[in-house]
């Protein structure tokens, strides 16, 4: 809250010439009235975006029911109207009354990330930034944390706070404000501990317990200051001066509704079972356990592409830590802290207080009376917590034998990762090692695994949503197990086709893989559901597709592939069918669900090639059935057409509209220069040329709207803007002129700068190939050929590629979602 961020990210090609303009805006701020007109138009229009989503109205209540004097008590976002009653030029002359006293050199911290050495980064920003004033550090001061020395209430005591969801969503969000981390002792972070078991979702937990209970679906806590460098809370509360949240957050069912202040009880039955034990006996393996992951974590930090997965954000995280901590935490601070000894985790548990604590509810509607939030107009009730929880939350309960602390963790490594890292085999490539089994090694990074396993539950929408219940039933049920994954330094994602195919990722320290594997498929095997949670579950997921369809890039995403492919059923047909498939229709599909699945596997880094082989096997015999494509199918479309798609907004409160033009490469794999692997490069490569120029066109420039950007889909290329002051078919007329533009803008590229852009294309992740080997092995091979395809593009191809599918034989997709399209 009491500081501002600024990152940006731009091609090697192009970094010298963004740094200087960047440390320019620091220098010398263009702080021209027009520029100030143009802005407040951009901060409404994001406004508008976020005003009806559940997560920014929860966050300007707790802003708005915050005590007058806290600095907590502010509204959280802009708009026009709150800046309406000043004329430009004095909101220009406050905004440079604050940069003059805020932004100089001694109140800044600045990372610099780039693919040029050090010394020469170095050389520029010191070129660079010199002129930015020195100034004098600002001591900020807020009010004192300790409650007993200060005169008023952060919220008031005994109330919680309802607020009606827009998304029909039910959830509880518990919160108590901490002290601030110490500059003194920033290695020592008790409250990291006590998040650290509020978030187990092991046996015994609280989250393992009320779901079993069926009063949730999931439950998240977070702290303070907890980036670990790609995953900042966004709620500018998080970490202050102030002081820092804790908060736990639940989406809670309809039969965990009616145990809504039960909940609560149980967390403070789960904090006075630590406070209770003097010291635990477990105590110090659970500390153990908890450093083993941060240093795994933390040797693995220059090459954990989840962990680096965003410069952006990791450079601004690394901002923050350097401007509130002393610089040689930087790094290790998210890694490297104690937890403090007993003593102090009992002594931050004193901070759990019920005079400490607030309520936050998001409910379905309520026709009770309430109070007007003035800014983002809402309405929201006060309600006193009945006496009898106020008292059995202050006086120690007997602790419900379903709760305990967390037992061994079986999926932590015995090894370490410096033992696994042993050396790196570089050159090797994709072989195949078993039937549908195909592996890379390479020692000096970290273990992938790709499993695609194909069912066959039968042809139709009904089976296939039927499949994807069970599928969403067992990700809740493998929530414990999977957790314990993450602790052992194994990321999971698991995820399901519209052709019934589980797709099982992990990455990682190798050595659970297959235990964790073999226990992932018998719970899919062994696992019964229960008529209560396929009902809970059905009901998320009609709820989750209402949330997903409200936002308009998704939207147009979901519009994009049912124009591209023959689908044989849209999401409005998945979600419609809904309705009728009962528990019984589930039960009586499941044998065939589980009587036959085919196993497509792909591994690289460094686990073993005898794992491989016997994870592959645990799904030994294959089934016989032919996997069925239909929904690959893709659309003849026609050169001289344009195939247009129109849609309203999912809800009448959405004010933005989108406009989106997707070009289809079509291929000719008799040509050395039109076939698919020729065009996959080109494609990767178009990205990282003109990504920067259609930020800087469409939204700086033209000021379309708010959102555009550009990507590649499917063997096509697509630019979307949204914008609430355009009508989609005149953003249409832009986007073309745009395209318009690109040969020129290609041709003018000097080949110094090519060969910088060709050094920076990413092509995806191995991990990723297994999708398309169930008939043709030879699509293993994709990724070394695109690396030596990349190698022998030139400029002019990237011209001549453009001209024939962008120009001379565009095929041609427009996705227009808005209330009017005259």
């Amino acid at each position: 809250m009491e500081h501002s961020g600024f990152s940006f990210e731009i091609g090697t090609p192009n970094f010298q010439a963004g740094l200087k303009r960047f440390a320019k805006s620091f220098i010398s701020p263009p702080m021209d009235v027009e520029d100030i007109k143009s802005e407040i138009n951009t901060i409404n229009q994001e406004w508008l975006g976020w005003k009806f989503r559940d997560e920014a109205r929860l966050e300007q209540l707790f802003a708005h029911t915050t005590h007058v004097d806290h600095p907590f008590h502010r509204f959280t976002m802009g708009n026009k109207r709150s800046l309406s009653n000043h004329e430009p030029k004095s909101i220009r002359d406050a905004a440079l009354e604050l940069y003059v006293k805020h932004f100089v050199a001694s109140c800044m911290k600045l990372v610099v990330i780039g693919a040029d050495p050090v010394d020469k980064l170095e050389r520029w920003v010191r070129k660079y930034f010199s002129e930015l004033p020195r100034g004098q550090e600002i001591n900020l001061a807020f009010p004192e944390y300790d409650t007993h020395r200060w005169k008023h209430s952060l919220w008031k005591h005994g109330v919680s706070y309802f607020l009606e969801s827009l998304e029909g969503s039910q959830s509880m969000k518990i919160s108590w404000i901490l002290p601030p981390v110490s500059r003194t002792h920033v290695n020592k972070r008790p409250e990291m501990f006590i998040l650290r078991l509020l978030c187990d979702e092991s046996q015994g937990s609280l989250s393992s317990f009320f779901k079993s209970k069926l009063w949730i679906t999931s439950l998240h806590v977070w702290s303070g200051h907890e980036s670990k460098f790609s995953d900042v809370d966004s709620s500018s509360y998080c970490s202050t001066l102030a002081g820092q949240l804790f908060v736990i957050s639940m989406d809670i069912t309809d039969r965990g509704w009616e145990h809504k202040y039960d909940m609560v009880s149980y967390v403070y039955q789960y904090l006075n079972l630590l406070k209770s034990m003097d010291p635990p006996p477990s105590l110090p393996s659970l500390i153990e356990e908890f450093r083993s992951s941060m240093n795994m974590r933390f040797q693995c930090l220059d090459f954990d592409s989840n962990q680096l997965c965003d410069p952006s954000q990791f450079s601004l995280a690394l901002a923050v830590n350097m401007l509130k901590f002393p610089v040689s935490h930087a790094i290790s601070l998210d890694f490297g802290y104690d937890f403090g000894d007993f003593e102090d985790i009992k002594e931050m548990l004193r901070n759990f207080s019920t005079k400490n604590m607030r309520i936050d509810f998001l409910s379905k509607a309520f026709t009770e009376k309430g109070e007007r939030e003035p800014f983002f107009s809402f309405t929201f009730k006060e309600e006193n917590v009945p006496h009898s929880y106020l008292q059995r939350w202050e006086i120690p309960e007997e602790t419900d034998p379903g709760l305990h602390l967390p037992f061994r963790n079986e999926l932590m490594p015995t090894t370490s990762l410096l033992e696994v890292l042993e050396e790196e085999i570089v050159g090797s490539s994709f072989k195949s090692i078993a039937d549908k089994c195909f592996y890379k090694e390479n020692k000096g990074v970290l273990g992938k695994a790709s499993l695609n396993i194909y069912l066959d539950p039968g042809q139709g929408v009904i089976p296939h949503m039927i499949t994807r219940i069970y599928f969403e039933i067992i990700k809740v049920e493998l929530s414990s197990l999977l957790f314990k994954a993450g602790e052992g330094y194994i990321s999971t994602a698991l995820s399901i086709g519209d052709d019934n195919t589980i797709v099982l990722e992990l990455y990682g320290h190798p050595q659970r893989f297959k235990y964790l594997v073999a226990s992932i498929w018998d719970k899919f095997k062994s696992f019964e559901p229960t008529p209560d949670c396929f009902q809970i579950i059905t009901e998320r997921m009609k709820r989750d597709f209402y949330v997903n369809s409200r936002d308009l890039i998704h939207h147009a995403h979901c519009l994009l592939s049912e124009a591209v492919f023959l689908v044989p059923f849209t999401m409005e047909d998945k979600y419609g069918v809904m309705k009728y498939i009962t528990f019984d229709n589930l039960r009586r599909l499941l044998p065939a669900m589980r009587s036959e699945a085919r196993v497509v596997a792909v591994f690289s880094g460094s686990v073993s090639k005898e794992d491989c082989k016997q994870i592959t096997n645990l799904f030994q015999p294959f089934g016989d059935f032919k996997i069925q494509r239909v929904f690959q199918t893709k659309r003849v479309l026609r050169q001289d057409y344009s195939y247009q798609v129109f849609a309203n907004p999912k809800t009448e409160t959405e004010t933005n509209c989108l406009a989106k033009v997707y070009f289809q490469m079509v291929c000719d794999e008799k040509s050395e220069v039109y076939n698919a692997e020729n065009v996959t490069v080109f494609l990767h490569l178009l990205k990282v040329m003109v990504t920067e120029k259609v930020f800087f066109d469409l939204r700086l420039t033209q000021g379309l709207g708010y959102r555009v950007g550009c990507d590649i889909y499917n063997l096509g290329f697509y630019i979307y803007v949204v914008s609430p002051d355009h009508k989609p078919k005149d953003l249409l007329i832009k986007l073309y002129d745009f395209v318009a533009t690109i040969p020129v803008y290609l041709a003018g590229v000097d080949d110094q700068t090519f060969k910088s852009f060709r050094s920076v294309v990413n092509f995806p992740d191995e991990s990723g190939l297994s999708y398309d080997l169930v008939d043709d092995d030879s699509g293993i091979n994709g990724d070394n050929v695109a690396g030596l395809i990349l190698e022998r593009m030139e400029k002019d191809d990237v011209v001549h590629l453009y001209d024939r599918f962008f120009v001379k034989m565009p095929f041609i997709v427009e996705i227009c979602i808005g209330r009017t399209f005259d």
